[in-house]
């Protein structure tokens, strides 16, 4: 496996970051699922596509039913790479798991307030969910496929998690650490992360 968390992308200087690889692959037209995974693919010796196979259900809210956002099922994938059991007899990987994806859903309910598809857009018959991220502008290129942004962060979330590990900091302790603030505010920082711009200041005071 490799360990490239620190860098911030997959090759350090001068290579995109995870989260802007994320972004691209979308923009390409992979589905939110699977760019979130594809960007991590070399991470767990993932060829283009079994990442792409893995995810390949997942847009729209698995199967464009716009439930459970692809973003985030594409970071419980990973997260399943990262810390999932292989023993069924593994309680202490499933916990770390497990705990894993309770914090990157947090992280992503904290920007956008749901995880799920037909709230996070605001869809006839759904009230839109509130967040920071909802107030973030779309980037110009991002318009032509405004998730993008939502897979970013998916990205981005992800990848403070790894960061976070390689720094000796277990999953989960963000939420229930001493002094440390939520998952999402240790992650990303409140209402705040790395790759896009921040939220109006009124979002953040």
């Amino acid at each position: 496996m490799m360990d490239d968390a620190s860098s911030g992308g997959p090759g350090g200087l001068g290579v995109p970051s995870r989260a802007e690889l994320a972004a691209d692959f979308f923009l390409q037209g992979y589905n939110c699922g699977q760019a979130v995974v594809l960007a991590f693919a070399d991470r767990y010796g993932l060829s283009r596509e079994e990442a792409a196979r893995i995810a390949g259900a997942f847009g729209g809210g698995i199967g464009r039913q716009r439930l459970t956002c692809g973003a985030v099922l594409g970071m419980s994938v990973l997260a399943g790479f990262e810390e999932g059991a292989v023993d069924p007899a593994d309680k202490a990987a499933q916990k770390r798991c497990y705990e894993l994806v309770r914090e990157l859903c947090e992280g992503f309910k904290e920007q956008y307030g749901s995880t799920v598809c037909a709230e996070i857009l605001g869809l006839p018959g759904y009230v839109k969910s509130e967040g920071p991220a909802q107030h973030l502008p779309v980037p110009e290129a991002f318009r032509a496929r405004p998730c993008a942004l939502k897979v970013q962060i998916a990205a981005a979330l992800f990848d403070r998690c790894l960061r976070d590990k390689t720094r000796g900091t277990e999953p989960g302790a963000g939420a229930a650490g001493p002094g440390t603030g939520t998952g999402a505010q240790r992650v990303l920082g409140p209402g705040a992360h790395p790759d896009v711009p921040p939220p109006p200041p009124d979002l953040t005071a």
